[in-house]
């Protein structure tokens, strides 16, 4: 077995000896078969270059421009390089002069005259080339120069002769490279005939460029190179252009140009599909932009409409709340016609009580003093608003002159910090003070004290306390309710009434709290805190 292994050995080592040194020369015997059968297909048309140049002579414009082409003769042929397909140095995108004639060099393709065709050879010495085209119903060669490594168009020409092709299609192995689609293409592209949004919403995107991938045509195209180009004609405009192939390997030919906000989509193919077709031509719009400006649209309409409407509810609701301002006012004016009287009752009867008491001095201090106050209760009942301090003074005077029938302690305490020019509801403490020296400290046995303080909860929130020590609320009702029952505090009623009618359209409302002592200490006696807006 080893004497077999070691003879097998010795004999393999020579072949792959022979295999090393013979594969370059292999592939170049099937190189130079390719270059010999295109030589032939070659041939043919440089005849057509020497009646050209016989054509030309007599016109030495036209000769002078063509010299740098009609000098490719079959000596040139016989000394060129050739090549299966484009040399990377002749890779690329050119126009003419005039730009308006371009042609796009890749190594496999040639995009000429919004055609893609296949590379069947390439030929190249110095500034010259010839290129192959595999054409089968037209074979056409293209003849190139070049100067200072730029191609000019002016000196390419295409010549071609209507027969069948005769060569031998070279193979080369085709490897996309991993070109991206550039960032401005990126995105989803939809027809301009699509107006509604729940339609583009809804319809998947005709054409979408993302990544390395282009979707169109219901087919996938893999990239293999992009760039940014001028439009043909036009030096300050620019277009993408694509070589990208299918998963079979097809190639395809894309060109974008933006105008606006359409996109111009051109879609060359080497080969006519299944509907026959080898060039489509459509105009997209951006999904993304076209959703963004249509939803631009519609918010702006909408927000046109939402403003109307708006608009319409808030005079509706201005109109309505004034109406209810005016009834309101003037429920307030029929509330203080009402509470006037009151208080000149209560009036009479405190000077009525002074003089069944025989007590002619204060019955007529009280009445030349009450007669002052009277007279500021009239003036003020016009005005829905007064003066804090005149509002104090008034309540100062009422207190006083209660004090000459019902002896009793009061204090006014005033945070320094409170503006006294601050305009406060008219009247608005005069009942709750009334009410807390009537029905509060008057039956009561314990030393009679009222308080009022007033206090700043913060910069906009005036708090006003009224405190007594009388027999307290709870007490006052029970009483009231038993010597003359359904019977209520008619002055407490309409100050409530005036709360809720100058309450009405504020989104700062005025709050009152009214509490008995006794239920949270052993003092008896009533608590009014009012909360005022300022």
């Amino acid at each position: 077995m080893n004497t077999f292994k070691k003879t097998f050995l010795t004999s393999l080592f020579p072949m792959l000896l022979w295999l090393s040194w013979n594969t370059p020369s292999l592939a170049r015997t099937d190189l130079d078969a390719l270059r010999q059968k295109a030589v032939q297909e070659v041939l043919p048309h440089l005849a057509q270059l020497e009646k050209m140049r016989q054509a030309t002579q007599k016109d030495t414009a036209k000769f002078a421009r063509l010299q740098l082409l009609l000098d490719i003769d079959q000596a040139w042929l016989q000394q060129a390089q050739f090549s299966p397909h484009v040399v990377a140095d002749w890779v690329g995108y050119r126009h003419a002069a005039s730009r308006k004639e371009t042609i796009d060099l890749f190594e496999e393709y040639v995009h000429l005259w919004s055609k893609l065709s296949k590379v069947a050879y390439f030929f190249h010495r110095g500034d010259q080339a010839i290129v192959g085209l595999d054409m089968p119903e037209n074979p056409t060669l293209i003849l190139l120069n070049r100067s200072k490594g730029q191609l000019n168009l002016q000196h390419f020409l295409a010549l071609s002769e209507n027969r069948p092709a005769n060569h031998q299609k070279p193979q080369f192995n085709f490897l996309p490279t991993q070109k991206m689609v550039p960032r401005a293409l990126q995105g989803e592209y939809i027809s301009t005939t699509r107006r509604s949004i729940v339609e583009v919403w809804r319809t998947e995107a005709p054409a979408i460029f993302r990544d390395s991938l282009i979707k169109a045509l219901d087919r996938t195209w893999k990239v293999y190179t992009a760039e940014e180009i001028k439009v043909p004609g036009k030096t300050d405009k620019m277009m993408y252009r694509i070589l990208a192939f299918d998963k079979n390997g097809i190639p395809g030919y894309f060109t974008m140009k933006k105008d606006g906000r359409i996109w111009h989509f051109n879609l060359h193919l080497e080969q006519s599909d299944k509907l026959g077709q080898n060039n489509y031509q459509f105009q997209f719009f951006a999904k993304s932009r076209h959703l963004r400006g249509r939803y631009l649209h519609f918010a702006f309409l909408s927000y046109l409409v939402l403003q109307f409407l708006s608009g319409w509810r808030t005079e509706r609701k201005n109109r309505k709340l004034e109406a209810e301002r005016d009834r309101a006012n003037l429920a307030l004016m029929g509330l203080r016609a009402r509470l006037n009287p009151h208080f000149l009752f209560n009036t009479l009867g405190s000077i009525q009580d002074l003089m069944n008491q025989n007590n002619l001095d204060a019955a007529n201090r009280y009445f030349s003093e009450m007669a002052e106050l009277l007279r500021y209760v009239v003036d003020s009942a016009s005005n829905d608003y007064v003066l804090l301090r005149d509002e104090l003074n008034a309540l100062e005077k009422y207190c006083s002159l209660e004090a000459l029938r019902t002896p009793f302690e009061y204090s006014f305490v005033v945070d320094p910090g409170i503006d006294l020019d601050t305009e406060v509801p008219t009247m608005l403490l005069q009942p709750f003070v009334e009410n807390a020296i009537l029905h509060g400290l008057r039956p009561g046995t314990d030393p009679k004290v009222l308080l009022l303080k007033l206090k700043l909860k913060t910069p906009k929130l005036l708090v006003i306390t009224i405190q007594d020590t009388g027999i307290g609320i709870e007490e006052s009702r029970r009483r009231t309710h038993l010597l003359s029952p359904g019977r209520s505090h008619q002055g407490m009623d309409l100050t409530n009434q005036r709360i809720e009618l100058l309450n009405m359209g504020k989104s700062d409302p005025i709050e009152l709290e009214i509490q008995d002592r006794k239920r949270v200490s052993k003092q008896s006696g009533t608590t009014v805190r009012l909360y005022i807006p300022i």
